[in-house]
């Protein structure tokens, strides 16, 4: 079974306070563990004033919490988690912007190096 890094990237509402921001970040967090995915890393702003607004289920957004969350997942459930991801966001007023991409640009410092990088240079 090959595991894939992908990165769950997320804008909370804006007009949240700081409380409500983390509860809903804990709620993706733990319906992500529900799709027997490893979550490797993790991480939620303050609030920041975005770059431009945005608009969503015809409200204007120009404020939110920005968050991260990279995790493990067999390539066999990738799509049907992306699926339910789109689902609990898709009408959600909590989350007004989301990606999810597969994380193979930075891969993580704890995977194996390979061959040539583990090579000790005698000297």
């Amino acid at each position: 079974m090959h595991k894939n890094e992908y990165d769950l990237s997320f804008w909370i509402n804006g007009t949240y306070s700081e409380e409500k921001a983390q509860e809903v970040f804990n709620k993706v967090k733990e319906d992500l563990l529900g799709f027997d995915v490893q979550i490797i890393s993790e991480q939620k702003s303050e609030l920041k004033k975005l770059a431009y607004e945005i608009t969503y289920l015809r409200k204007h957004y120009t404020n939110g919490y920005f968050c991260t969350i990279v995790f493990d997942i067999t390539d066999s459930k990738i799509s049907n988690v992306k699926k339910e991801i789109d689902k609990m966001f898709k009408y959600s007023e909590d989350v007004v912007r989301y990606l999810v991409i597969e994380n193979d640009i930075y891969p993580r410092f704890s995977r194996e190096p390979k061959e040539e990088e583990s090579e000790e240079v005698e000297g």
